[in-house]
């Protein structure tokens, strides 16, 4: 069984990653939320927009590899934001499928 040695990432880290992605992800959702939103809840929608809004409003705050705290605080608000849209997609789709 092969070792690795590699520390695993800290969420702190993985903020960090989210946060110099908000670029792609702003656009990404933008696009998302253009070709589905007809056919999600408004609480979905409400999630995702403001997912982007998120992104949009801090993508200009990483300016080097450091990431503000106040922008890594962003990237864990918009992650619990997606997982919170997930939890609601995944049961409304439970939900038709089972009647």
């Amino acid at each position: 069984m092969p070792t690795y040695n590699q520390p695993q990432m800290d969420w702190c880290e993985a903020c960090d990653e989210i946060a110099h992605d908000f670029n792609k992800i702003e656009l990404r959702l933008d696009d998302y939320l253009s070709k589905h939103g007809a056919v999600l809840k408004d609480n979905v929608v409400d999630l995702i927009s403001s997912c982007i809004a998120i992104s949009g409003e801090n993508k200009f705050e990483i300016t080097s590899p450091e990431v503000p705290e106040v922008v890594n605080e962003a990237a864990n608000s918009l992650y619990e934001k997606l997982k919170e849209a997930e939890k609601i997609v995944l049961q409304q789709v439970h939900s038709q499928s089972s009647t």
